[in-house]
Formats: structure tokens, C-alpha cells, sequence
């Protein structure tokens, strides 16, 4: 048996047709969804193609920059919410989160914009995601915290950060 999938509102009433082979969660009005050959587009809330269904694995948009994680072949890159893509001069592929995505040149991680500048050049070890407007990165061993410029928050001289919440 072939599941197919669609969309219900908050009523039970279906919105989308249970026609795609595997669909994600929308975000700025968009969401992922497979055809029946198994390729990965984006569809609009009336279930109408916005991008093509043309990618062999496909990420959520991110809500700041407007930019999604893509992949055809072996090549990941970036699309956006019309389907125009986005090469990024990058070692690996992230994704964006509150508008900026990691990357990685010559074993150093820095970010990078949904125009494919580098707003904060790679300089380090490794990195994570941008949450609450910071970032942790390591250096010389050491993680610290960063904010959204590369500025230090909290200088860089703990073994071990797990999580960023900003209390207050």
C-alpha cells in the first residue's frame, strides 16, 4: 500500500490533497514535499509547486534569511523561496538559522549571508547554529560564545559548552 500524505486544517477538513509521497512542516508559508518519483520541491498552503520538485534531499527554510538547504547529485547548495539558487564559495553545507549559515574554508568555520558573503570570516575549529542571536565557536581548543559580528560574548576558555539560552 502507497501512503500518501496532504494537509488538514484545524477542523479535519482536508486543505491539500493526500498526493505526495512525503511532505515536512511549513515555514514562511512554504513546506517540503515529495512527488511520487521521490524528488523534493516546495509547495505553497494550496499545494501548487512553488519550487520543482527536482531535488534528491531538501532542508526546511529558515524564517530569517528566506534560504533552504538543497540537494542534487552529490551537491548540496541553497535555494530560496522563488527557487533561485545560491553556490556558496564553501567546504560543507549547513543550514541557515536567524539568517546566517556556517561554513567551512580550509578547515576553518565561519558564516556567511543568504547573498554568499561572508559576514563573519572562517576562523574557527568548529561552530554551531545561531540561536538567540549567538553562536558557540571554538578556538585553540577552547569554546566561547559569539555574537551575530564574530564579537565575543563570553571569550573562548571552557572544554565543553553544550547549549546557548539566554536567561533573564
Amino acid at each position: 500500500m502507497d501512503k500518501k500524505f496532504g494537509f488538514i486544517d484545524l477542523k479535519g477538513e482536508l486543505v491539500i490533497p493526500s498526493k505526495f509521497s512525503a511532505v515536512g512542516h511549513f515555514k514562511n508559508g512554504l513546506a517540503w514535499a515529495k512527488d511520487e518519483s521521490g524528488k523534493a520541491g516546495f509547495i505553497n498552503k494550496a499545494g501548487n509547486w512553488v519550487v520543482q520538485p527536482e531535488f534528491d534531499a531538501v532542508k526546511s527554510f529558515d524564517e530569517v534569511s528566506g534560504m533552504a538547504r538543497v540537494k542534487k547529485g552529490d551537491q548540496w547548495y541553497y535555494v530560496n523561496q522563488t527557487g533561485e539558487t545560491l553556490m556558496v564559495d564553501s567546504d560543507a553545507y549547513w543550514d541557515f538559522s536567524e539568517g546566517l549559515c556556517q561554513g567551512e574554508k580550509n578547515g576553518l568555520r565561519g558564516y556567511f549571508n543568504n547573498k554568499a558573503e561572508w559576514v563573519i570570516a572562517p576562523q574557527f575549529t568548529d561552530a554551531k547554529k545561531f540561536v538567540n542571536g549567538q553562536a558557540l565557536a571554538k578556538v585553540n581548543g577552547k569554546w566561547g560564545i559569539i555574537d551575530k559580528t564574530g564579537k565575543w560574548v563570553m571569550e573562548a576558555k571552557f572544554d565543553v559548552i553544550k547549549e546557548v539560552e539566554v536567561l533573564e
